[in-house]
C-alpha cells in the first residue's frame, strides 16, 4: 500500500496532474451551464421557434468548424518546416 499512496502523493504535487484537474472541473462546470441556460431557453422559446433556433445554432457550428478545418495543423506544420530552416519567414509572421 506504500507505493499507491506514493504515487497517489507525487501525482497531488504534479503541476500537470493540477492543471489538468482544474481544466476538467472548468469543462464539467461549463457544460453544466451550458445544460441548464439550454433548458431554460427551450422553456422560454416553446418547441417550435427552439426547434428553428437549434438549426440555425447547428448551421452556424458546422460553418465554423468547416472554416477551421486544418488551420492548426497547417500553421503547426508550417512553423516546423521553417523553424529549421528559414526563421525569418516565422518572424515575418509577428508583424
Amino acid at each position: 500500500m506504500g507505493k499507491v499512496a506514493t504515487l497517489i502523493d507525487r501525482l497531488k504535487e504534479s503541476p500537470l496532474f493540477k492543471d489538468s484537474f482544474w481544466a476538467l472541473v472548468g469543462s464539467t462546470i461549463g457544460k453544466g451551464l451550458s445544460l441548464i441556460a439550454g433548458i431554460a431557453v427551450a422553456r422560454f422559446l416553446g418547441s417550435e421557434i427552439y426547434g428553428e433556433y437549434g438549426v440555425i445554432r447547428n448551421t452556424l457550428t458546422y460553418i465554423a468548424i468547416v472554416s477551421t478545418f486544418g488551420f492548426g495543423y497547417s500553421a503547426t506544420k508550417f512553423i516546423a518546416e521553417h523553424l529549421k530552416n528559414d526563421k525569418f519567414k516565422i518572424k515575418a509572421l509577428k508583424k
